[in-house]
């Protein structure tokens, strides 16, 4: 029997009507009614009926993402080559159970629906008199579009039937006690007798077990939680394909995880938490495994300040890096912040990754530096010079991948600069008559020869010098990639790479053959970041990109700023 919401409030959720009482107002943020229809399933066509859509929705608390790729589930394997599907999804850097349930099934991100703990009551709402805001799940707007389309929910979370998914039309609260051996006798039950178009399930025992026990692969008790989530979801299959309609039937199978966990401790802002998988299941489907080889960043130094108070990493590299006669690529992931003289992005002229004495008139050496808010890259020979700007403002707090080339070439130095990978932009010296070498040291952050009175502030990550100048093709396609680089083009001519992500120390290691680390200087601390480095184009599929494939599926279509946030990754075979 469906649980209305006003006649249950359980004891952790009596503040919420307190607050809705001392609220002023309470706004309800749902997308206008479907334009369009797509989904033709109820109409027929002389005698030719087509199949109705259907779609199984399978959410799993608690297993982490590269434990359960690793373990290669039987069921889950089987499922893949008729699958769109990603073990390298990451979820928002607020992460837990009811955070990543709250966008799997409104298809917003935290920053927007502010739920981030069991309480399921907006963050916002707390202490303060701001509007409350609630985005309404996918549940309303399949109803919207076709009032006949029945959901129904199963799960032994009372609280998120009762406040998160209350609009279904049959809702299923099993016994705790039975754990996801209830879920799963009552989702097999409903999949054979009953006629739901949309069946979500939630599995929570990895959540469980992880918490008892450790998340570790090295857990037996851990790891068999997973195995068993993986058979109980064989079972489902197996109900649904032995369904007496299901020849008249065209399923989609989701297979979501919420995120996992470290130690003991369900979610966090680890990666290891965020890490989410995400299986599209369907005959159909042109399958395709989207395969993310970006690593999420922990931590990172802030590298701040001016004279006689800052925070700068120097390597004291013996002319390593110096461009000399050659050529030289100098990659770095830079996260700027404001400047907090101006309270925006913007700064004076300041390098921020440099090998010179003096970055004004043509000092020898090199550097990228902010311009305004734009970056330079400067190269000089102690008579001719080089600078070029971005084409393209950076004013957002992002991580930006940053690109300098420069290689001797008969009497000039070419300087090339690119931003994000690509926006290329060159420049040359004219009539060359020193070399491109510096004694100063290899610096991150403020440099106190050269900048004087001015300041930066900022974040680095992935610092990557070549003694060769790398291909276009080359600086686009591994402008996001971090961590592993052996199977790089141009890996023999790597000399120096610091992921700045070491997390406690003194230094930035270098991973590179030359073992030249850097030494942070000044009062450094290792600040949790919990960001990534992946352009929109590149993410994977994760929890928001649930809610526009059942769109999708179901024949939905919202238009302009009614679509949803997230990607929908699924594609029909032609038939």
């Amino acid at each position: 029997m469906r649980k209305k919401i006003f006649n249950y409030i359980p004891g952790s959720m009596l503040l919420l009507a307190a607050y809705i009482f001392a609220a002023p107002a309470c706004t309800k943020v749902m997308p206008d009614k479907p334009r369009y229809d797509e989904d033709s399933t109820r109409q027929q066509f002389g005698n030719v009926k087509l199949k109705k859509k259907k779609i199984l929705l399978i959410g799993i608390d608690g297993a982490v993402s590269q434990i359960t790729r690793d373990l290669n589930p039987p069921v889950i394997k089987d499922l893949l080559p008729s699958s769109i599907y990603t073990f390298n999804g990451l979820a928002d850097t607020v992460t837990s159970v009811a955070t990543g349930w709250a966008t799997m099934t409104t298809g917003v991100s935290y920053l927007n629906h502010q739920i981030k703990d069991s309480s399921l009551i907006p963050s916002t709402v707390k202490g303060s008199h701001a509007d409350i805001k609630y985005y309404d799940n996918f549940i309303s707007i399949i109803k919207a579009d076709d009032i006949a389309t029945r959901v129904t929910v199963i799960t032994t979370w009372d609280d998120m039937t009762s406040f998160l998914l209350n609009t279904a039309d049959n809702v299923i609260n099993t016994s705790p006690a039975k754990g996801d051996a209830g879920v799963e006798e009552a989702a097999v039950a409903s999949l054979s007798n009953a006629n739901a178009d949309i069946l979500l399930v939630n599995f929570s025992a990895p959540a469980a077990t992880g918490q008892a026990n450790g998340f570790s692969a090295n857990n037996t008790a851990y790891t068999k939680s997973i195995l068993d989530t993986d058979a109980r979801i064989g079972k489902l299959l197996t109900a649904m394909k032995g369904r007496k309609t299901f020849a008249d039937e065209d399923w989609l199978v989701i297979i979501q995880s919420t995120g996992g966990g470290s130690g003991s401790t369900l979610g966090g802002r680890t990666v290891v938490a965020r890490n989410t998988f995400s299986i599209y299941y369907s005959p159909r489907l042109v399958s395709q495994e989207v395969v993310n080889k970006i690593m999420p960043n922990d931590y990172a130094v802030r590298l701040y300040g001016g004279p006689n108070n800052n925070v700068r990493a120097e390597n004291a590299d013996g002319g390593l890096y110096n461009i000399g006669n050659g050529a030289l690529t100098v990659e770095a992931k830079v996260k700027l912040n404001k400047n907090p003289a101006t309270n925006n992005y913007n700064y004076s002229f300041p390098p921020f990754i440099s090998k010179t004495a003096a970055r004004s008139g043509t000092t020898a050496g090199w550097s990228m530096f902010r311009n305004g808010d734009k970056i330079s890259w400067y190269v000089a020979e102690g008579n001719k010079k080089a600078e070029v700007p971005t084409t393209k403002a950076i004013s957002d707090g992002n991580w930006h991948v940053m690109t300098g080339v420069a290689y001797k070439q008969g009497s000039e130095y070419v300087a090339t600069f690119y931003l994000d990978g690509e926006n290329k932009v060159t420049a040359t010296t004219v009539g060359a008559t020193a070399t491109a070498v510096s004694n100063a040291p290899f610096t991150i952050g403020y440099n106190e020869n050269p900048f004087g009175t001015q300041y930066i502030d900022m974040y680095v990550a992935d610092v990557r010098v070549w003694n060769v100048a790398l291909s276009d093709d080359d600086i686009k396609n591994w402008a996001y990639a971090t961590g592993d680089l052996s199977k790089h083009p141009k890996y023999a001519n790597l000399i120096g790479y610091w992921s700045c992500m070491d997390g406690n120390g003194g230094t930035f290691a270098d991973m590179s053959p030359s073992q030249k680390n850097f030494t942070l200087k000044g009062n450094y601390a290792w600040d949790f970041m919990g960001d990534f480095f992946t352009p929109p184009s590149n993410t994977p599929p994760t929890l928001i990109d649930v809610v526009p494939a059942i769109y999708y599926w179901m024949g939905i279509t919202l238009e302009g700023n009614k679509k949803p946030v997230g990607k929908n990754w699924l594609t029909l075979k032609i038939q």
